[in-house]
This record gives C-alpha cells, sequence and structure tokens, in this order.
C-alpha cells in the first residue's frame, strides 16, 4: 500500500474569507446513507480508485405531469450508470462521481431524459509547494420554478426541468516566506450553463408553455454566466506572535448572456488570539460593483466587519461578525456544537448580493467533495445542500438571506435529523427576467434504523411555505412523506423499496398537486 500523502493545500476562498454559499443542512441521500451504512462504498485508498456502478430503478407515479386534475399515471424505468475516481498522490488529489440518469417514460415518451449528475474536484500539483491548478465541476437537474421539497424530487415534469452544470479552473501560486507569512496569487476561470425550457408568466402559473418570443416577460430563459477572478492575498505567520493580518486584493468580472458586471474589493483584516480558543477581528476596506440590470446598480463604499470566533474543541466552533458589505449591515454566524459525542448542532446565517447562477458558481467554486462524491463544508466537512428545488431559478440580482439549522443524533443502529431552512430573497434588479421576490421556510425530521445487519429502514417528513411577490404572486405549502427499505443481497449489490407522497397547495388553483411515486431499484458496486 502506498504511503498517503498530505497533500498540497488547498486554494484561499478570496471573496469572502467565510465558508461557501451553500446551505448546511443535511439532507440524506439514500443511496449514498445507506451504502456506506452497510459497506457497500469502501473508504478510498492513496492511490489511484476507479469504481463503477450500474442501477436500474423501476418507477410507478399515479401522476406524471404533476397536474391538479386529470391525472395521468406512467411507467418509468431509470437506468443510472455511474462512476466514482479517487486519487490520491503527490501530485494529484481527485474525489469525484459522474451518475447521469437515463429516464424512459412508458406512457409519456415526450418526458423522457437523460440527466446529466456531475460532482468532482481535483487539486494539481505543478511545482510542489509552489504551483497549483483547483478544478471543479457539477451538474444536476432541478425545476425551474420551484415548488419542490429542498432536496428535490426524483423527476420533474420536462416542461420546468432545467439542465444546471458549472465548471471552475483555478491555477494559483502560493509561497511561505517562513514565519513571516504566505502569499498567493490566484486567477479563476468558471462557467455555469442553465438550459431548459423558456417559461414565462403563463406557463409559471401552469397555463399553456410560451416560446421565447412570447411578448410576455419570461421567468426563466436558458443562459451563460462566464466569471474571471483575480486575486492576491498575504497573510501574516507567527512573526507577530497572537496578531495575525491578511491582505486581499480581488477582482471579479461576470459576462455571458445571463448578466454582466464586476466586483472588485480591497480589505485588510486583523485577527488577535486573545487566548488559544478565543480569538477577535476586524476588517476594512473598499469596494466597487457594478450590474448592468434594471435599474443598473453601481456600489463604490467603505466595506467593515467585527467578529469573533470561538473553538472550544474541533467539535465546537462558534463564529459571529456583524459588518457592511455589498452597500448593507448583516449579522454572520456560523455554529458547529457537538453537544454530546452522538449529538451535533449545525447552525448558519447569512446575506449577500446575488443571483441563482451566481449561487451556483460559488458554491461550486468554494465547497469541496468527499470521497463518495457528496458536497461538503472544506473546514467543518459537513455536508451541504447544492441546488435548492423549493425556490424558483432567480437570475435577476437580490439581496439573499438565508439561515439554516441541522440537528444530527447517532446511535448504534439509529441515526435522527432535524433540518430547518428560512431564506428570502428581495429583488434588487432585474436581467430581461420577470421581477419577483421570494421568502419561505422548510422543516424536515429524518429517522434511518438499521433493522437488521442486511435490512435498513429510512422515513422523512417535510413541510415549507414558499411565498412569491412581484411581477405575480401566489403562495404555496409543500408536505411531502418519504419511506423506503433497502436490503444488501450481497456486499456490493443493494434491493430498495421506496415511496412518496407529495401535496403542493397553492393560492393559485392550477398549482395544486397531489403526487405518488413507488419505486423498487437495484443498485451493483463493482470493486
Amino acid at each position: 500500500m502506498a504511503e498517503q500523502s498530505p497533500g498540497p493545500p488547498a486554494p484561499t476562498d478570496a471573496r469572502l474569507g467565510l465558508p461557501p454559499t451553500g446551505t448546511s443542512v443535511w439532507l440524506p441521500d439514500l443511496r449514498e446513507s445507506v451504502g456506506q451504512s452497510l459497506g457497500l462504498g469502501a473508504p478510498p485508498q492513496p492511490g489511484w480508485q476507479v469504481t463503477p456502478e450500474i442501477g436500474v430503478q423501476e418507477i410507478y407515479t399515479d401522476n406524471v405531469l404533476q397536474t391538479p386534475t386529470d391525472h395521468r399515471a406512467d411507467y418509468i424505468t431509470q437506468m443510472v450508470p455511474g462512476v466514482r475516481v479517487n486519487a490520491d498522490t503527490p501530485r494529484l488529489q481527485l474525489n469525484g462521481v459522474y451518475d447521469p440518469i437515463l429516464q424512459y417514460f412508458a406512457r409519456t415518451p415526450s418526458q423522457n431524459d437523460i440527466a446529466q449528475q456531475l460532482n468532482a474536484q481535483a487539486l494539481v500539483t505543478l511545482v510542489p509547494e509552489l504551483l497549483f491548478v483547483d478544478v471543479r465541476g457539477y451538474a444536476t437537474q432541478q425545476p425551474s420554478f420551484g415548488g419542490y421539497a429542498p432536496s428535490g424530487p426524483l423527476n420533474i415534469n420536462s416542461i420546468t426541468r432545467i439542465q444546471d452544470t458549472s465548471f471552475t479552473v483555478a491555477p494559483y501560486l502560493l509561497h511561505r516566506f517562513g514565519s513571516i507569512g504566505t502569499a498567493e496569487i490566484g486567477y479563476a476561470y468558471s462557467v455555469t450553463d442553465q438550459t431548459g425550457n423558456t417559461t414565462s408568466l403563463a406557463s409559471s402559473l401552469g397555463g399553456a408553455p410560451v416560446t421565447a418570443t412570447s411578448p410576455l416577460l419570461p421567468t426563466f430563459q436558458s443562459g451563460l454566466l462566464t466569471t474571471q477572478e483575480e486575486h492576491a492575498v498575504f497573510t501574516t505567520g507567527q512573526m507577530l506572535a497572537r496578531l495575525q493580518s491578511r491582505t486581499l486584493l480581488d477582482a471579479v468580472q461576470y459576462g455571458g448572456t445571463l448578466e454582466s458586471g464586476y466586483n472588485n474589493l480591497a480589505t485588510e483584516t486583523l485577527t488577535y488570539a486573545v487566548t488559544r480558543r478565543f480569538a477577535v477581528a476586524a476588517t476594512g476596506g473598499y469596494e466597487n460593483i457594478s450590474f448592468n440590470g434594471t435599474p443598473s446598480v453601481r456600489i463604490s463604499d467603505a466595506v467593515w466587519r467585527i467578529g469573533a470566533s470561538l473553538a472550544a474543541g474541533p467539535d465546537r466552533t462558534l463564529t459571529v461578525a456583524y459588518g457592511h458589505q455589498y452597500g448593507f449591515n448583516a449579522p454572520e454566524l456560523a455554529l458547529d456544537y457537538a453537544v454530546t459525542p452522538r449529538t451535533k448542532l449545525i447552525a448558519r446565517y447569512s446575506e449577500a448580493l446575488t443571483s441563482t447562477a451566481q449561487d451556483l458558481q460559488n458554491f461550486v467554486a468554494n465547497s469541496s467533495v468527499d470521497a463518495y462524491g457528496n458536497s461538503i463544508d472544506p473546514v467543518t466537512q459537513a455536508p451541504l445542500l447544492t441546488t435548492n428545488s423549493f425556490f424558483a431559478i432567480n437570475n435577476n440580482l437580490v439581496r439573499q438571506r438565508t439561515a439554516s439549522a441541522t440537528l444530527l443524533h447517532q446511535r448504534d443502529r439509529d441515526t435522527f435529523l432535524l433540518s430547518f431552512l428560512d431564506e428570502s430573497q428581495t429583488l434588487v434588479a432585474t436581467q430581461g427576467i420577470a421581477g419577483y421576490a421570494q421568502s419561505g421556510y422548510s422543516a424536515s425530521a429524518t429517522w434511518v434504523h438499521e433493522l437488521t445487519p442486511l435490512w435498513t429502514s429510512r422515513a422523512t417528513v417535510q413541510y415549507g411555505e414558499l411565498t412569491t411577490t412581484g411581477a405575480f404572486s401566489e403562495k404555496q405549502g409543500i408536505f411531502t412523506v418519504d419511506v423506503a427499505l433497502t436490503r444488501a443481497l450481497s456486499e456490493t449489490t443493494t434491493l430498495t423499496f421506496e415511496y412518496w407522497l407529495t401535496n403542493a397547495t397553492d393560492t393559485v388553483p392550477i398549482n395544486r398537486v397531489v403526487q405518488s411515486v413507488f419505486l423498487v431499484g437495484v443498485r451493483k458496486v463493482f470493486r
């Protein structure tokens, strides 16, 4: 067995100096959580590992088009080939999973589709201790107009089905000057593509679909966001004892069909370690932001932030701050607290000026991918919710507020999860898309239980409410129940039975939907 390499340092999250923009809400994926508990996804070893897999699922639904009346039943066959690649060598660290879903609808062939799914991260060492390249890739499907449980459905009506893909390539130079400090200079190029049917007010509210040439303003249209970012960071070392200085120069240029503009930032952050566990920090600087929407947004303003962090242990950390950025004041919170060895609480609060495409791009660039292909916080290793199917895709510029909390309790044969997500988007400027604001919350409870060494069960209940105001207004309530039973047929094969019910209420009658889905699936891992 090869000796495990320590790995090169990860690139600096230059723009905010904060955790990634994803939501820290643990919403378990049955395939991974059960597969790992049954030993089907062995942790990767140093060197190269390529693990192919194949899944076949037969699905029955009583409302394939997700309509309020005249329900149409259908049988769906899903083929899920996949491959997991892990590498841990002196020159390359790589974790990635590619597992597209091929969907065939027996009675509704217009719904046939190939859903691309990818989650990968690679860190390449070109020159040891000097030159590195960080590469990220992500792909998934989500509904353009939301209205689903935050973790997303298995199949989405083709009218609102959106394919998201996002890639980032970031070369950077990093050099340590002994105890004086560490300097980093880098460049990142990111591209995010959102492809799907253009939807306008009429189709979004349940009417007939309209084309991009319709005089109605669309609520979604396919597009591309490209981002170029240059940054320079210098962080002092131990020469200043308890005091640390971090100087940041960062410039971002947005382009493509979705939006255009720039965001330039220069800050100086001083952190003082009062004790080994408690530190205070203060940031000052200046930002220059331009967004070519309607109305055009120009922000030239001072940036400041004060905060404190407490680390009572590796599983007990708290960071609180209050500051001024993007032209407004806002608090920040990041809590990771092990209440007991078996119970952990994770909580986050943040505000930002962003869009759906920017949010996805920032998430891909700043989160990490674990050995099983799950998105995680690079600092705390907590699982992250990548895309939120509860909210509509909103590529207008919005002030977004996100609060989340998760309570995890693990026993020898049981796992209990309580998750809460509260989010709002206040419209700031439009970019050729109908302007609207969104606000809503969602709560979920999950119980995973090992019945026997071969049988595992899971039950999840979710409820949320979503309010949309602006060019159109509606209020939705989404209730979802998901129960599943999995049996290990062998060390590498699982059999799954699953049922879920979705009941969506709406102030717009045509958007009220009830749907039941039954699934039987087999998954084989080749190792």
